[in-house]
């Protein structure tokens, strides 16, 4: 079949994009206690590399370079701070913007609680004093870095990454919640660089929430602390990616096919009786001793909700009917055929409630599939619920969460991405996006997805098909209307005096995360490299470059770009396991010729070069563009030579 797609080239979804970016660090010729260090050649090919990928902007891990834990003193000449001067020089040479995180734990970074233990901050006898240490550094290190040595593309800085995790601690300073600590930081920091004459000197980024489906606390920043960004920023992982596993047995349910799926009902109550919830379940998983997460089902309180939305990833709290009215199973429990898993809790005084279930089970090669829900008084067997058995489907008809919610009426509530369709994951990280824009809207700020990725091929990413996968996410988030994206990361890279091996991606401290290896291991780049590099390079990123969304069908959409010099690019990702024909109708005549460049995951060869795919074929679109893309084919049609 042929997919039909319409552009609309008077309705941009961002008209001031800078471009599909990435956590890039800067450890490239960092000290490391067992001699891995990059040479100067060596730094100078990543470097190069990095240009050649197309990369705008670089957000990168920024410590205490300068503080001599021993003296208690501040040395703005020490070995790594010169070594970070290198590369930031490195990254001006080839026009890429940095980013600096800094402060990465919240609030360890802050007072020494994280996985930063040695923070200058800590010796400070409170958090007020810690706090306001703190900014003093920020605004001592843009002095440093922009106004003494002149690193003018120092452009942002990023206020930590997942603040919201220090809800996860026992006690917090000053018993503060997690929000707040943040933007305590936020506070002290712009009014610093108010005080300095240095608030001009960069943009200020944050609270880059993640890993959250519906990035809360992005809304309460926009609330009670927009004042101190002038960037949004949240994050998420592109969980399911295929479309041969989304509903493997074709069964028919209702799927929650991602971490942070969840549907729920709204219920009337009677003061002090004792309930019965039960759900029919059935959970495919690939291996239940290496999976992590739970199914978390249960009353919670509807006055509090925002929405309905029961409870978000990341640490947020959770707003139960009562302390005994949500319960938790670990998914490693469950078996894999049909199965009920049951609880019982008090109405206390309640006399509503919002019944409900949510996936929070991270196992990527899995699905979590609803047949049926039941709600009684205990002891009795009336069902409470409207429209229980989840498999009442009109024949023929994939049961998706778009079908459950227009068949089902609105009964049942599905409170992830709106527009999740048949498992394309097209629509999963582009509604999270939506979702924080959403939220932070009134501000006039802009938003950036500050990190993504696949976390399904964690392990893969040599994979010619991830190439495929990461291309499609990085046009999702184009296509959501935000400002920016930041990949998580851009290359392999070895942490300096980092021996950690775990799950989330470091093998003796060599975090492989990103595009290429570490150069010690091979010169030879990742397939997704040439996706990355089509997409990064070849649809642009600078003030006043319009995005337009074409939204297709199949698993199979476009994006235009249209840049301030006048350069016009089509990107078209076939992410699907069968070539395809399509058609893009635009709105406007074009008038121009585009030149091909197509990265086919099944004909993709590697090489030490690491040059970007040539143009194979010349288009002449007026109002039309038609071609065939293969399966997985990523087709970038641009008027940049």
């Amino acid at each position: 079949m042929s997919v039909n797609i319409k552009i609309d080239l008077n309705n941009p979804v961002q008209t001031n994009f800078l471009g599909n970016n990435a956590v890039y660090h800067g450890y490239a010729g960092m000290p490391d206690k067992d001699g891995r260090v990059y040479t100067e050649e060596q730094c100078e090919i990543e470097a190069d590399r990095v240009a050649e990928l197309g990369l705008r902007v670089a957000r990168t891990f920024y410590k205490w370079y300068a503080w001599e834990d021993e003296t208690k003193t501040w040395n703005w000449e020490s070995e790594r701070c010169k070594v970070f001067y290198k590369w930031l020089e490195r990254m001006k040479k080839r026009n890429v913007q940095v980013s600096l995180n800094t402060g990465w734990c919240m609030p360890g970074d802050v007072n020494g609680a994280g996985w930063n233990p040695d923070t200058p901050f800590k010796y400070e006898d409170c958090w007020t004093n810690q706090v306001k240490a703190y900014a003093k550094w920020v605004s001592e290190s843009l002095h440093q870095l922009i106004e003494v040595r002149g690193f003018t593309n120092v452009t942002y800085i990023e206020l930590f990454t997942e603040p919201q995790y220090a809800l996860k601690l026992k006690e917090t300073p000053d018993n503060k919640h997690a929000y707040q600590l943040w933007a305590d930081c936020a506070k002290a920091v712009t009014e610093q660089l108010i005080a300095d004459n240095r608030r001009h000197l960069v943009k200020i980024i944050g609270p880059n929430e993640g890993s959250t489906s519906t990035s809360v606390m992005n809304k309460w920043v926009a609330d009670n602390a927009a004042d101190y960004v002038d960037i949004f920023s949240s994050h998420n992982y592109q969980d399911f990616i295929t479309d041969e596993n989304y509903n493997p047995d074709n069964d028919n349910a209702v799927l929650l096919p991602l971490a942070g799926s969840r549907i729920q009902q709204a219920v009337n109550l009677e003061p002090n009786k004792e309930y019965t919830l039960t759900f029919k379940i059935k959970l495919k998983i690939a291996d239940r001793l290496t999976t992590s997460g739970a199914l978390i089902f249960g009353a919670w309180n509807p006055e509090k909700l925002a929405g309905f939305n029961i409870i978000e990833a990341g640490g947020q709290p959770i707003q139960r009917l009562n302390r005994k009215s949500v319960k938790m199973i670990d998914a490693s429990e469950l078996d894999d055929g049909i199965q009920e898993i049951s609880m019982n809790f008090n109405s206390d005084s309640a006399k509503k409630a919002v019944i409900g279930i949510f996936r929070d089970v991270k196992e990527t090669a899995s699905i979590v599939k609803l047949l049926a829900a039941s709600l009684t008084v205990t002891g009795e067997t009336t069902n409470l619920l409207t429209h229980p058995d989840l498999t009442a489907i009109p024949a023929g008809k994939l049961f998706s969460i778009k079908d459950a919610i227009e068949f089902m009426g609105q009964v049942w509530k599905h409170a992830n991405c709106e527009k999740e369709r048949s498992g394309d994951p097209y629509w999963h990280l582009r509604g999270c996006a939506q979702t924080t824009i959403g939220y932070v809207e009134k501000t006039g700020k802009p938003v950036w997805f500050d990190e993504y990725n696949v976390r399904i091929e964690k392990g893969h990413f040599d994979e010619p098909w991830h190439g495929t996968h990461r291309a499609a996410s990085m046009q999702s988030l184009m296509n959501s209307g935000i400002q920016s994206s930041l990949m998580w990361t851009l290359i392999d890279q070895q942490w300096p005096d980092n021996h950690c091996t775990n799950q989330d991606a470091f093998v003796d401290g060599d975090h492989r995360y990103g595009v290429m290896p570490v150069l010690t291991r091979s010169l030879v780049p990742h397939p997704v490299y040439y996706s990355t590099g089509l997409v990064m390079k070849f649809m642009g990123g600078a003030p006043g470059t319009h995005i337009y969304e074409g939204i297709g069908s199949d698993f199979l959409h476009a994006t235009v770009s249209k840049m301030p010099d006048g350069n016009i690019s089509v990107l078209v990702i076939n992410n699907k396991s069968k070539a395809d024909d399509f058609t893009i109708d635009f709105s406007e005549k074009l008038g121009v010729k585009l030149n091909r460049r197509l990265y086919d995951p099944e004909t993709i060869v590697p090489d030490e070069r690491a040059k970007q795919i040539e143009a194979d074929l010349v288009f002449d679109v007026d109002v039309v563009l038609k071609d065939r893309l293969p399966a997985g084919g990523v087709a970038v049609y641009t008027t940049i030579k």
